[in-house]
C-alpha cells in the first residue's frame, strides 16, 4: 500500500517525506488495501498510526480526519476515497 500526503490543515508538517508504502496501521500490519481499508473504518481510536517504514509514522486525530475527507477530496478533485471494489465492500457493511 502506499501513502502519499495530500495537503491540508489537517497534514501540515506531514507533506514532505512520508510517500512510500504503508506498512502497518495502529500497530498492526497491514497485509492488503482490503485490510487497511477495514481496519481504518473499523478504528475507533483517538490516533490513526500509519507506519511508513524506515521508522517513520503518520499520526491524525481520527475524527479530525473524517472532517477533513471531504474537504481534502474536493480540493484535489478526487471522486471518492477508494476504488470502486473497495467501495463495494464498505457498502455490503452498511458504512
Amino acid at each position: 500500500m502506499l501513502c502519499e500526503v495530500f495537503a491540508d490543515d489537517l497534514t501540515i508538517g506531514y507533506r514532505r517525506g512520508l510517500e512510500g508504502r504503508i506498512f502497518t496501521f495502529n500497530e498492526q500490519e497491514v497485509n492488503s488495501l482490503t485490510h487497511l481499508a477495514d481496519m481504518v473504518d473499523a478504528c475507533e481510536d483517538t490516533y490513526m498510526r500509519f507506519g511508513l517504514g524506515r521508522g517513520r509514522v503518520l499520526i491524525l486525530e481520527r475524527t479530525k480526519v473524517l472532517e477533513a475527507s471531504g474537504r481534502i477530496l474536493e480540493r484535489h478533485a478526487i471522486a471518492h476515497d477508494r476504488s470502486v471494489d473497495l467501495r463495494g465492500v464498505r457498502d455490503e457493511r452498511g458504512k
